[in-house]
């Protein structure tokens, strides 16, 4: 459903970014300690699949499946930050929001012309 849907919002990643993706993490993965790496080997023993089969066949897909969750994500966060109300971050720009919602919706009302509310 997220995968349809970052295709709807124009923000799937293609099956070559999966592909760049998975060249990034092979080269992170041939810096990691050795242990790391023999790890890995034994998972794609256990997949059955050799170490050039898993980079050049399996991974791809998965990690472009992966950067357009990502990019969805993302998409959506920066839409909540835009669309929400600005932030009060004082004690008087509380108050004197409160006070303009007040008059504006006539739940105060004002008799004595000298007090000066705004």
């Amino acid at each position: 459903m997220m995968l349809q849907l970052a295709d709807d919002e124009g923000v799937a990643a293609s099956l070559q970014d999966g592909v760049k993706r998975a060249r990034q993490l092979r080269k992170t993965l041939e810096s990691q300690p050795q242990q790391v790496q023999e790890q890995h080997l034994r998972m794609l023993d256990t997949m059955g699949i050799s170490e050039d089969q898993y980079w050049e066949d399996y991974s791809p897909p998965q990690y472009r499946d992966m950067l357009s969750i990502e990019r969805l994500v993302n998409k959506l966060m920066t839409e909540m930050k835009t669309n929400q109300p600005d932030t009060i971050i004082s004690k008087e720009k509380l108050k004197a929001h409160l006070l303009t919602m007040a008059l504006d919706e006539q739940r105060i009302v004002i008799f004595d012309p000298d007090i000066q509310l705004r």
